[in-house]
């Protein structure tokens, strides 16, 4: 006796059952490399400022269950220590203007030599549960990390699902700032009665 199966039973009982597998198996996470943490390294003298954003798309995803927000973020960042060199990470917060909650974060790499400012842009993908479709609701605030943060893209665990890896390195791509002008940083000098005085900020 000769069997009829469809097609599209086969690709059905094919293809759930390789979900259901990439779901439960587990890899490093592509942004802390099984860490947990993203680490941030000399960012103590590392200043923020002239931070602007624009945003470029939102869009629903995963049935409306989220709502993706795309940025383009400019700041500039000063590592005002002459001798350590920063090597750590901004936080890039978004903040629902309706209620000066911050809604989401995202991270973004900064590297800087000692006395040295950078002139950045980051496009930072923020994701929520709540949606926000109101104009000019939402606005982003940045500051460096000092210490080190549970990674967002794995929740600290330092492991995601393979189903989630091809995701998560676009979102590590976002991290990355895509253009820099660097230039030697000059400090602030102030007049006092004692003389010229260097201020830091």
């Amino acid at each position: 006796m000769k069997l009829n199966i469809q097609k599209k039973y086969i690709v059905f009982f094919t293809v759930v059952p390789l979900l259901f597998a990439s779901a439960a198996m587990k890899v490093p996470c592509p942004v802390c490399h099984g860490t947990g943490e993203v680490v941030s390294t000399g960012m103590d003298g590392v200043k923020c400022s002239n931070v602007q954003y624009k945003e470029l798309s939102s869009f629903s995803a995963a049935c409306d269950q989220f709502r993706n927000y795309q940025y383009e973020v400019s700041v500039d960042v000063t590592n005002t220590s002459p001798t350590l060199n920063a090597d750590g990470w901004l936080v890039f917060y978004l903040i629902n203007q309706g209620n000066g909650m911050a809604v989401s974060y995202q991270y973004g790499k900064c590297e800087l030599e000692p006395s040295q400012s950078a002139s950045s842009i980051y496009y930072v993908s923020f994701q929520i549960r709540e949606t926000i479709d109101t104009a000019n609701m939402t606005y982003v605030q940045c500051k460096p990390l000092i210490t080190n943060n549970p990674d967002t893209a794995c929740d600290g665990t330092g492991w995601i699902p393979l189903n989630e890896l091809l995701l998560k390195n676009a979102y590590k791509d976002n991290f990355v700032s895509q253009s820099t002008q660097t230039r030697p940083y000059s400090p602030i000098i102030i007049m006092t009665e004692g003389g010229p005085e260097l201020i830091f900020q």
